[in-house]
C-alpha cells in the first residue's frame, strides 16, 4: 500500500483524540494546525479531573494492546512536558468468573500485562478497603492507573506546539466534509475531524454515532485514604459502579455506569448504598460535588475511524464511548497510520 507524502492536516477538535493525531502528524513531519471552538482545560469530557486506564477488554486484544502502549506514551508525554498526568494506583476489577474474566487473563498473558487473579480470602488481606461479595473473582492490574486528564491533555498540547503545531480558536462548520470558519475553508492536504460529541451534530444522520452522558458524583475521603498509598482504582462490573481514589483535588469520583442523555434531567443516583455495601469507608462521606460528562458512541462499541463520502482527503475520527484516554496515543498512531495509507481501516472501524 503506497503512503501519503506528508503535507498540511487540518485537525478538527483540541480533546484527547484531537490532540494526540496532531501530535502524531507532526511527529511524521506534517505541519499541522488545530481548530478548536472550546479552551483546552476547561470545557469537555477530556477535560475531566481523571480516568482510569486498565487495559481488560475480554477477548478483543486489539484494544488490550492499544491501551498498553498508550499507557506508556502518556508516561513519557507527562516526562517531557514536566506534568504529572499518571497516579500509579493499580486498577481492581470485581466480577463473577465468567467467560470475560477468562478471555482477559488469555488476554493479557499474550500481550504481557501483568495481572493477577485474586480471591476474596487474598482480597481481603491485599484490598482492605473493599468487601467482595462471597462469588466475586477479582483481577488486579497492578500497572493500571488514574489518568489526570485536565494535565494530560495540558501535557500533550504542550508537547504539540513544541512540534509546531499551530492551535488556533475558532468555531469551525463542516460543508461537505470540509472545515469552514467565517464562510472561508480553511486549506490543507488533509482533514480529521475529532471532534467527540460534536460528531452528529455536524455530520447529522452520516454515522449511527450518539450523544450520551454519564454523572460522576466527588466525595471527601476519608482520613485513612489521605496517604501516600491510595487504594486502587476498581471497577465493579457486577454492580456496574467504579471508583477513582482521591488523587486529583476533586475527592474521590464514584460513577453508576450507565448512560442518559446529555438533556435528562439530573437526578444523581445516590453512591451510598453501593457503598455500604462494597466500601464502607465511603459509607457516609459528604458528596462534594456532581459532575456530567459527555461523550460519543456507537452502538457497537468500537471506535470510528474513515473517510468523509463526499472527500477522500477528509477523515471522520470518534465513538470513543468514554474510552478515550485509555487509548488516546495508540489510536493516534493508528489513524495516522491509516490516513498515510500504511493500513486498510479494518471494518469494524469504518462508517456504520
Amino acid at each position: 500500500m503506497a503512503g501519503l507524502t506528508v503535507g498540511r492536516a487540518t485537525v478538527v477538535g483540541a480533546g484527547v483524540f484531537g490532540l494526540c493525531v496532531a501530535h502524531e502528524l507532526a511527529v511524521r513531519g506534517w505541519r499541522v494546525q488545530v481548530a478548536h471552538r472550546d479552551p483546552l482545560d476547561n470545557s469537555g469530557a477530556s477535560t475531566a479531573e481523571s480516568r482510569i486506564l486498565r487495559t481488560s477488554y475480554g477477548a478483543d486484544d486489539w484494544y488490550t494492546r492499544s491501551a498498553w502502549r498508550s499507557r506508556e506514551r502518556w508516561r513519557r508525554f507527562g516526562q517531557v512536558a514536566g506534568r504529572t498526568v499518571l497516579a500509579p494506583t493499580g486498577v481492581l476489577l470485581f466480577g463473577t468468573a465468567d467467560r470475560w474474566t477468562r478471555d482477559t487473563v488469555a488476554a493479557a498473558r499474550c500481550v504481557g500485562v501483568p495481572l493477577c487473579e485474586v480471591d476474596g480470602v487474598e482480597a481481603r488481606r491485599r484490598f482492605p478497603w473493599f468487601t467482595p461479595g462471597p462469588d466475586d473473582h477479582l483481577l488486579f492490574e497492578p500497572s493500571g492507573a488514574v489518568l489526570l486528564a485536565r494535565e494530560a491533555i495540558r501535557a500533550v498540547a504542550a508537547c504539540a506546539v513544541d512540534r509546531g503545531v499551530r492551535l488556533r480558536r475558532a468555531d469551525v462548520r463542516a460543508v461537505d466534509g470540509q472545515p469552514v470558519i467565517d464562510g472561508r475553508p480553511l486549506t490543507g492536504d488533509v482533514t480529521v475531524w475529532a471532534v467527540g460529541p460534536g460528531l452528529p451534530v455536524l455530520f447529522p444522520g452520516l454515522t449511527s454515532a450518539r450523544v450520551v452522558a454519564q454523572d460522576s458524583t466527588f466525595l471527601d475521603p476519608p482520613a485513612a485514604w489521605r496517604s501516600d498509598r491510595p487504594p486502587p482504582a476498581w471497577i465493579d462490573r457486577d454492580a456496574e459502579w467504579y471508583g477513582v481514589p482521591a488523587v486529583g483535588s476533586g475527592g474521590v469520583k464514584v460513577v453508576a455506569d450507565r448512560t442518559v442523555t446529555p438533556d435528562a434531567d439530573a437526578v444523581p443516583v445516590d453512591p451510598h448504598p453501593y457503598l455500604r455495601r462494597r466500601v464502607p469507608a465511603l459509607r457516609d462521606a459528604p458528596v462534594r460535588r456532581r459532575e456530567r460528562c459527555r461523550y460519543v458512541e456507537m452502538p457497537d462499541e468500537h471506535f470510528l475511524l474513515d473517510r468523509h463520502p463526499a472527500d477522500p482527503t477528509v477523515w471522520l475520527v470518534g465513538g470513543d464511548g468514554g474510552h478515550g484516554f485509555k487509548h488516546g496515543p495508540a489510536w493516534a498512531a493508528f489513524v495516522c497510520d491509516a490516513v498515510e495509507g500504511r493500513i486498510e481501516v479494518p471494518s469494524r472501524f469504518r462508517i456504520r
